[in-house]
């Protein structure tokens, strides 16, 4: 009879058990968890300058903030510019018909953050597409707009500038540095 009920003792306290583990097993969320590891947050710097013949004649500063964490890479944009009225003319016989039609000028940055590297370098791949009004053309009076592309990654070293692109101008003197400093805020 003893053995009979320590027997029902063990069973009864194993129904007890079960519904709570039963439960858990259909709830993650009832079981302890590994605490996640908290995101960094990262200041970053954009400075876009402008040379003629080898000398900063012109700078352009651009300041976001974005994060990163162990698993994925986040992303961080800016959008500034104006939509700007481009006249378009053509002619029918002695009728001249005009058409306009908007283009969207200005700066336009994505910068993806990926995971900190053990040496604590950040991986950054940017996105800069920049369209400007640089003047008008003599003979049609049409504005001439100047665009300027870049993609590209970067191993960028946090709290040190780094220049991560270079570009030629294809109608003047003038070239374009693309320097990034990313800083990691405590």
């Amino acid at each position: 009879m003893r053995r009979l009920n320590s027997t029902v003792l063990l069973f009864a306290a194993a129904m007890v058990a079960l519904p709570g583990s039963l439960l858990a097993a259909r709830n993650p969320s009832a079981q302890p968890q590994a605490a996640k590891p908290a995101p960094q947050i990262y200041r970053v710097d954009y400075h876009i300058y402008e040379l003629a013949n080898g000398k900063r004649i012109n700078s352009r500063s651009y300041e976001l903030m974005t994060s990163s964490n162990s698993v994925y890479a986040t992303k961080g944009s800016i959008r500034v510019g104006n939509r700007v009225p481009i006249n378009f003319g053509s002619t029918n016989g002695a009728k001249t018909m005009v058409q306009v039609q908007y283009e969207d000028v200005g700066m336009d940055i994505d910068c993806f953050l990926m995971p900190p590297f053990p040496a604590g370098e950040v991986m950054l791949n940017t996105r800069i597409n920049w369209q400007s009004v640089v003047g008008k053309d003599e003979s049609t009076g049409d504005a001439i707009l100047r665009r300027l592309q870049f993609s590209g990654p970067a191993l960028v070293v946090p709290g040190k500038p780094t220049i991560i692109g270079k570009v030629d101008d294809v109608t003047s003197n003038h070239e374009y540095e693309i320097e990034v400093t990313v800083k990691k805020i405590e």
